[in-house]
């Protein structure tokens, strides 16, 4: 039986005749009156409205009903039609790919209409508006820094450009840096100053070279822009630094030898360092940063006296610093002769030398001499005693000069030179030794002359007779008896003396037959006695506020007494003066009417006597402070508490001078704890914040504080949350617990099941809890600053001590490599839930649920920690209480070791094959690898049989070469080995004939510049052909070889060359070579490289829009070329030309008569020509030419009859 069928075959209402076929071919017509859905709306879906867009994009509308067709109208702020596409598939969906560069469709904002249409006619329309539809890139120009910009090392760089969208606006600019070791840094720029110039700092400038930037703007619906490029060259230029110089010995002479050393340190390295006077001296390098050289001052140029040395230190770049210097002092002067030697004194084998040396400061030591041959001493006195003596003999003395260089000063005068002779054995006696002390005798000390006096007449006795002088006259006359030789004396008492008086003592020796010559000790001059001060205030090391007594006493009388006040560095820095005499001294001090800044003294005070004399006592150290202690914080063990409680208050306070000697808070007294912190205990109570405290320092000085402010708190915090980290879990096991609680003034501790939380932050507290059975919920305590407490019982959780069951464990591979890719599956399940499925040997790997209860992972040998040879795999299955199952496990084999290739040999060679035969420990497939140079194995020939003995035959070798190879192989597992390298040499061939060349060509004969050309040629041997090459000669001199292929093997040989980049006629010559050796290079062709690209012409701009027809103007534009640019030139009606001021950048100031504009908007274009006489035109920038003056139509005012300087309304009609 056929079944009836409902068509819609036409509009609603209409009747449409069905024909259905019926048993036995009976035809039967029905007339249907069919009901079919009318159009009654279209929606567009993309784009939607108010979007933006990029160039392509989907029109996507559907309708409620059939349609037969959708066109798309794209309609501009204008209301004109732009464009319209239509989509005549028939259905309710309708869908076209749209491109608006490829259909011309304008950037802009349009409202697109949707007419959909069915078969009768029926049309209805839909309208999404304001759709943006941007397919240009932003505009990018005027990149910084200039091309070619030099930077030193280390410094930043700032990298600018101009970025613009008209529609929809830049989205980011980001500058790719390529590195000069090839490294790429990419850094997002940023408008900061909102005027569309976009910058950013790179700060990786520790390499050196160029570095290249390319800046990428993208708009915002994904156009971008990456042509704008600049590059900068980074240099090292920071000369090296030069430090502590030594010069040894600093004092010389000019040919001595001397040290210098100096520390020279360059983060690019030191090329070379030198010293230098007037001459300059290489330095060595004799460690890491330690240059040193041994010479002398007349290398170095160096005349007499000081020579500042220069150190000059070059680095590998070139950077220089001579900056530092250090000092030689050169000698080459002897010192002044030595004047008035004289003898002192005689005896019969000694004489006493003594001489004067009119530049103590320029001698080091004299030198005594005798005979003019004989050394005696070196002595830094001016006298000597020269012994060891013959009686009765003539001697001659001579002393020279040696300064601190070692010039010695040998001249011989009178001066220096003297003739002495010894005493006679027997002679008179004689003082040969007197001395008058002390040698500055005050006028209260005894005078004493203590002489020796030495005599050959040992057989009487000897006695002297003294005589004192004062002032040149006889003061007293003693005589007494003395020893021979031996050191006598006579006193004279304190009390024959006055100051100023000049003293001395005449000794004049007799020994019972005769007197010797008298002798005089030198001359002594009585002085003063000294005037003893002490200071008795204020005392040693004691402390004072502005004003204090000072206090000082003398011995005698004293005219006055002035008080010295030297700070800690031994700056005086006040001084006060008592006038009147006395031998009590005092003065009333203020320290801020003297101007003594607070600080340490120390307090020095001098006398004067009438005589002139001055005593001093160096003085006690004292503090004066004037200034208050300084409280630096006071804090409360809790500022946030309960009415009325007992709190701990902590006060910081600090004085730089004297000291904090009393503290109190609110009245109560504070404790020192050390370090400048005091404590006590104070009661906060409601409305009494702030705490008052007051600080005293040693002085008396006050300071005040109210900074340590309280909160009164009886308010219970908020409990929030509770939550386990795991809720499902084994008994007694610890589990870590959050607490989220909130209080107004802070909370201080939470507790859970008795155990201390800790806080985390943000109002989390964490901590760990043992759960166990029937212990649900936990109990939560918070409390908060003031001690109010919460509790909460808000976590529960389940006690799980069953383990997980595991079943059905597999692996698809059982003999593997270490990094075989393999896919381990195990089922597991559990009563609360399996948490982890882990397979492990001595590594583990996790397995990933898949579906169901089947957990799956695809790891490796190596992933597993599998040993080499049999592993085996545990599988160990954990549930969410931590309950583990791990009975169930599996076995592979790792095998990561190679075969072992063994009888590595050839045979059956001829002149164009050979055989290589090898064997293996364990069956593996294999392959000969080989080449005509050693350790270059080009060519290879495969046995994939697998087996233990091996063979291939290598075939087309070429006759008498030398073929280098090697053996491969791989085994079961995939190990692969490769044996050592062998040889062996083809037999020779009789082949002398060379390869035939014909139809050379190069395809096209004229070529774009940068465009390839097809080189090609015929190429056949009566043997083989074994290489075709083409020698390419460019018009520079230049030349380059490429080979040809036969990839067809047709013998064409051919290949594309892409290098030509140089304009002009090439040169192409054929090197043909067959397999036995023999050169065919007698066939040429030629080819011509031409540009036909004109210049580029972007980022037209003008620094002023609105000008007069003669104000300068200055424009600028970016003209690039691949090759270079001749000319630029703008203008309206005429033109004037531009200068190129750096790579790309042409610029020119003009003014608007010149570029032939007049009155009103004037457009201007660029016209760039390069050297092949290309040229672009490009409508570049407008400018408004406006040299017309303002026409003042009327002036009127409000009231133009008024009194004096009266306020009126001006109204100008301009």
């Amino acid at each position: 039986m056929q079944r009836g069928v409902v068509v819609p075959v036409g509009p609603k209402g209409q009747s449409r005749v069905v024909m259905l076929s019926g048993v036995g071919g009976l035809i039967v017509l029905f007339l249907l009156s069919v009901y079919v859905l009318a159009l009654a709306q279209v929606t567009i879906h993309t784009p939607a409205e108010n979007s933006t867009n990029q160039g392509s994009f989907l029109l996507n509308a559907s309708t409620d009903a059939q349609a037969s067709n959708v066109t798309f109208f794209f309609i501009n702020a204008s209301g004109v039609v732009v464009d319209n596409v239509t989509n005549t598939t028939p259905g309710t969906t309708f869908l076209f790919s749209y491109n608006a560069t490829e259909r011309g469709l304008p950037d802009g904002v349009y409202n697109i209409t949707a007419n959909a249409t069915n078969t009768s006619g029926t049309t209805v329309s839909a309208t999404n508006a304001n759709v943006t539809i941007d397919a240009t890139p932003p505009v990018v120009g005027d990149p910084a820094p200039l091309a070619g910009t030099l930077y030193n090392e280390s410094e930043q760089v700032v990298l600018e450009v101009n970025a613009s969208d008209a529609l929809v606006g830049v989205e980011a600019v980001e500058a790719s840096v390529s590195l000069p070791n090839a490294s790429v840094s990419t850094i997002t720029l940023s408008d900061t100053n909102s005027d569309g110039r976009f910058n950013g700092t790179f700060s990786d400038t520790s390499l050196l070279g160029r570095y290249n930037v390319t800046f990428i703007a993208n708009d915002t619906v994904g156009n971008v822009n990456d042509s704008v490029t600049t590059w900068f060259n980074v240099s090292d230029g920071t000369p090296p630094s030069v430090s502590s110089p030594t010069v040894t010995p600093s004092l010389a002479r000019s040919s001595d030898p001397v040290e210098i050393n100096v520390t020279v340190t360059d983060t690019q390295g030191v090329a070379g360092v030198n010293v230098s006077n007037a001459s300059s001296v290489v330095m060595a390098n004799v460690s890491a940063t330690l240059w040193t050289v041994v010479t002398n001052a007349t290398a170095l140029g160096c005349g007499e006296g000081v020579c500042t040395l220069t150190f000059t230190a070059v680095d590998n770049y070139g950077n220089v610093n001579n900056s530092v210097t250090a000092s030689l002092t050169v000698d080459d002067t002897p010192p002044l002769q030595a004047e008035n030697l004289t003898n002192q004194s005689t005896g019969r084998t000694w004489v006493f030398l003594a001489w004067n040396v009119s530049n103590a400061t320029d001698v080091n030591h004299t030198e005594v001499w005798r005979d003019g041959s004989v050394f005696v001493a070196n002595t830094s006195q001016t006298s000597y005693n020269v012994t060891g003596l013959v009686a009765a003999t003539a001697y001659t003395f001579q002393v020279y000069t040696v300064d601190d260089a070692g010039n010695k000063n040998t001249s011989v005068s009178a001066e220096n030179n003297i003739s002495v002779t010894t005493n006679p054995p027997n002679q008179l006696p004689a003082v040969v030794q007197i001395n008058l002390t002390p040698l500055s005798p005050l006028v209260n000390e005894d005078l004493n002359c203590s002489f020796v006096v030495e005599d050959n007449n040992t057989g009487q006795s000897l006695s002297v007779n003294i005589t004192w002088f004062v002032d040149g006259s006889s003061f007293l006359n003693t005589s007494f008896g003395v020893s021979n030789g031996t050191l006598a004396s006579h006193v004279l008492g304190s009390g024959n003396t006055s100051v100023g008086e000049v003293w001395t003592c005449e000794v004049r020796p007799f020994d019972g037959e005769a007197y010797g010559s008298a002798v005089n000790a030198s001359n002594v001059t009585i002085l003063d006695t000294p005037l003893l001060v002490s200071l008795t205030a204020p005392s040693n090391n004691s402390q004072h506020n502005a004003t204090f007594l000072l206090n000082a006493t003398t011995n005698e009388v004293a005219q006055n007494a002035t008080f010295f006040f030297f700070n800690t560095s031994g700056d005086l820095v006040v001084n006060v003066t008592n006038t009147t005499s006395g031998t009590v001294f005092t003065y009333n001090f203020n320290a801020t009417q003297e101007g003594l800044p607070d600080g340490v003294y120390n307090i020095t005070v001098n006398a004067t006597k009438s005589t002139g004399t001055v005593g001093s006592d160096t003085g006690v150290n004292i503090t004066v402070d004037t200034t208050s202690p300084t409280i630096s914080s006071v804090s409360l063990s809790d500022n946030i508490t309960k009415n009325n409680t007992n709190v701990s208050v902590t006060v910081n306070v600090s004085d730089a001078l004297v000291g904090v000697v009393s503290v109190s808070a609110e009245g109560v007294s504070l404790v020192s704890v050390g370090g400048g912190l005091w404590n006590g205990t104070i009661t906060l109570v409601a409305g009494g914040s702030p705490v008052d405290v007051i600080a005293t320092d040693g002085v008396g000085n006050v300071q005040t504080d109210t900074s340590a402010g309280f909160i009164i708190d009886d308010t219970a915090p908020t409990i929030h949350s509770v939550s386990l980290s795991d809720n499902i879990t084994k008994n007694n096991t610890n589990v870590s617990v959050t607490v989220n609680v909130s209080d107004a003034t802070g909370v201080v501790s939470v507790s859970a099941e008795g155990v201390g939380l800790v806080s985390v932050g943000g109002g989390l507290w964490n901590g760990t809890i043992a759960l166990v059975a029937g212990g649900s919920p936990v109990d939560v305590v918070a409390v908060d600053e003031a001690d109010n407490n919460a509790t909460d019982t808000s976590a529960t959780f389940t006690i799980d001590d069953i383990n997980p069951s595991a079943q059905n464990a597999s692996v698809n591979a059982s003999l593997v490599q270490n990094t075989t890719p393999i896919r381990l599956n195990i089922t597991a399940s559990d009563n609360t839930g399996v948490a982890a499925v882990t397979a492990q040997n001595t590594s583990s790997v996790s397995l990933n649920l898949v579906n169901g209860s089947l957990y799956s992972a695809v790891t490796n040998a190596s992933a597993l920690g599998c040993p080499e040879g049999q592993c085996v795999i545990a599988f160990i299955v954990t549930d969410e209480a931590d309950n583990t199952n791990a009975s169930t496990t599996l076995t592979i084999t790792n095998d990561n070791t190679p075969a072992t290739i063994s009888n590595v040999t050839n045979s059956s060679i001829t002149n164009e094959s050979a055989v290589v035969q090898w064997q293996t420990n364990e069956n593996t497939t294999g392959v000969v690898w080989y080449g005509t140079s050693s350790g270059n194995y080009t060519f290879s020939v495969a046995n994939n049989s697998i087996g233990v003995q091996h063979a291939v035959t290598i075939v087309n070798l070429s006759p008498n070469t030398t073929y280098f190879y090697v053996v491969n192989t791989t085994d079961v597992a995939g190990n692969k080995n490769q044996s050592g390298e062998f040889n062996f040499t083809t037999e020779a061939s009789n082949d002398t004939a060379v390869p035939a060349v014909s139809a050379v060509t190069a395809t096209p004969s004229t070529v774009e510049q940068f465009s390839p050309v097809e080189i090609a040629a015929n190429v056949s041997d009566n043997v083989a052909v074994d290489t075709v090459l083409a020698n390419i000669s460019w018009p520079n001199g230049t030349s380059e070889t490429i080979t040809l292929l036969d990839g067809d093997a047709d013998g064409r040989y051919n290949a594309s060359y892409a290098n030509t980049f140089v304009l002009g006629v090439h040169n192409v010559t054929i090197i043909a070579n067959d397999t036995s050796g023999n050169r065919n290079d007698s066939e040429t062709t030629t080819y011509t490289v031409v540009d036909t690209v004109p210049p580029s012409v972007s980022g037209g701009v003008v620094n002023d829009s609105v000008v007069h027809a003669n104000a300068s103007i200055r424009i600028n534009v970016t003209v690039d070329d691949n090759n270079t640019v001749a000319s630029v030139v703008v203008g309206n009606s005429s033109t004037v030309s531009m200068s190129n001021v750096s790579a790309t950048l042409w610029t020119v100031v003009t003014n608007a008569t010149a570029l032939g504009c007049g009155e009103g908007t004037c457009f201007l274009r660029f016209n760039a020509t390069d050297a092949s006489s290309n040229s672009n035109t490009s409508e570049g920038v407008s400018i408004l030419v406006d040299s017309v003056s303002p026409v003042i139509v009327s002036v009127s005012l409000s009231d133009n009859v008024t009194r004096n300087n009266t306020n009126v309304s001006v109204t100008v009609n301009v």
